[in-house]
């Protein structure tokens, strides 16, 4: 009896540790599937980069820890007349222009870096520890050669951007002011004849400023 006692224990007791291991598997599992769910998510799925409600939690956050201490570039990407690429050459076309410039963001940048598609045709990168103007200049003309050759490649002309970028470096900045610096940037650039870009040096604001053009997590304009 003590004997058949003991077998049943023995087996009740590896039912058990079956049991669990099979259970912590089915967590493991479980884990990975929503940590590849998560990035899914928050990936553009033509561009792979991150998407517009990632990209703002990111680098707002980013800006919500950092505060004084952040330092870094903030650049807003956006291509020029990318509207009559569309209408012209159609969309599939325009399709791979966007992607091409998402390949050179994420390859023109750090793993580290945060770089995202802000809306249609404009994307943005927070570079944390980025701020000397020389190298914010090669990888902007990194990044414009790179739209140049996807434009000849796939619809026979150059497609040019323009870019604005601000550098934060030993001022307090908060995401809403950031943006809206780099946005006037950006505004600079295309309005005076595009196919450039404008690099502008964080201020802090003295009070908020009326009719801005855009504020918090906007994105996607017309083209000026």
């Amino acid at each position: 009896m003590t004997g058949a006692w003991q077998t049943a224990a023995v087996a009740g007791w590896l039912v058990a540790v079956v049991a669990i291991v099979a259970l912590a598997a089915l967590r493991r599992r479980w884990a990975a599937e929503l940590e590849r769910f998560r990035a899914v998510s928050e990936r553009d799925a033509l561009c792979g980069v991150y998407n517009k409600g990632a990209l703002v939690s990111l680098v707002s956050d980013l800006f919500g820890r950092r505060g004084a201490r952040l330092r870094g570039t903030l650049l807003l990407v956006d291509i020029d007349r990318f509207k009559d690429v569309n209408d012209e050459f159609g969309h599939a076309e325009g399709d791979e222009i966007l992607r091409a410039v998402g390949e050179a963001l994420r390859g023109g940048f750090r793993a580290g870096d945060i770089v995202g598609r802000f809306g249609g045709d404009e994307f943005m990168v927070f570079a944390e520890g980025l701020v000397d103007p020389a190298t914010i200049g090669e990888k902007v003309a990194a990044l414009r050669e790179a739209a140049r050759e996807a434009g000849l490649a796939h619809v026979g002309r150059p497609v040019t951007c323009s870019v604005g970028a601000l550098v934060i470096d030993g001022r307090a900045a908060t995401y809403d002011a950031a943006l809206r610096q780099a946005d006037a940037a950006l505004y600079e650039a295309k309005r005076s004849g595009r196919d450039r870009h404008v690099t502008h040096s964080f201020e802090e604001p003295v009070c908020p400023a009326a009719g801005e053009r855009r504020a918090g997590a906007g994105g996607g304009r017309s083209d000026v």
